[in-house]
């Protein structure tokens, strides 16, 4: 899907807002487009359980925020495991503060920080691959 893109991620007026729209502002963190939006059409739904899980696996927690607490959108367990697979602390720490299902395993955990650990530079990113997978175990021990 083409989507016509003004500056700064602000969409023509003659854009057809859809689900592919809502997802494409989603991958693209136009927050404020999709306020916008749903400031002036609060009645249309154009997102989903997926949205959540998408805006999770980008780490984007404003819009996670957005569409739980203003879009009341329904999230399932997909955004848990989206947050746990890209390594994406604080959509995870949102996630389970919100008190979101968990659908992954210990053998997950072990699977993302064995994968991480293969692939993943010294630094920062390590430190975020060990916050992730200590704040999912203690999830589970939890549950």
């Amino acid at each position: 899907m083409d989507i016509d893109v003004e500056n700064e991620g602000h969409y023509p007026s003659y854009t057809r807002y859809d689900k592919d729209l809502w997802r494409h502002m989603i991958l693209n963190e136009h927050l404020d487009q999709m306020k916008s939006f749903h400031g002036a059409h609060p009645t249309i739904v154009l997102w989903d359980e997926s949205s959540m899980a998408l805006a999770a696996e980008i780490g984007d927690v404003e819009t996670l925020i957005f569409l739980r607490d203003e879009c009341k959108c329904p999230v399932d367990a997909e955004a848990t495991y989206n947050a746990l697979l890209y390594c994406n602390y604080y959509a995870l720490l949102y996630l389970l503060m919100s008190e979101c299902d968990v659908d992954f395993t210990h053998e997950d955990i072990d699977e993302v920080e064995r994968y991480e650990n293969a692939t993943a530079d010294e630094g920062e990113s390590m430190y975020e691959v060990r916050n992730v997978v200590d704040l999912a175990r203690q999830a589970l021990a939890l549950r």
